[in-house]
């Protein structure tokens, strides 16, 4: 049985700014551990650039947990530099 907590995209949502421009992207997930016990959901969000660029959803599920690691372990650095990259 492998130990890792999984992290799965559940729903993308596109938003559009007034001028019907794509602004930023909504990435909603949901994470399972092998035990079935402990579960987890939230939105990161990210560039159009970050999402179109990306090798489907595993990449984009891959994102998804490098920015909820960082979050957890406090790399302030980390954080900041995703959040510049959704700007």
């Amino acid at each position: 049985m492998e130990n890792l907590i999984t992290f799965r995209i559940s729903g993308v949502n596109f938003l559009y700014g007034n001028d019907g421009d794509l602004e930023e992207i909504d990435l909603n997930f949901d994470t399972r551990d092998p035990l079935n016990a402990i579960f987890t959901n939230g939105r990161v969000s990210i560039t159009p650039d970050e999402y179109f660029m990306a090798n489907g959803l595993t990449e984009l599920a891959g994102k998804v947990k490098n920015m909820y690691v960082a979050r957890i372990l406090g790399d302030e650095e980390a954080v900041e530099e995703e959040a510049e990259a959704a700007e």
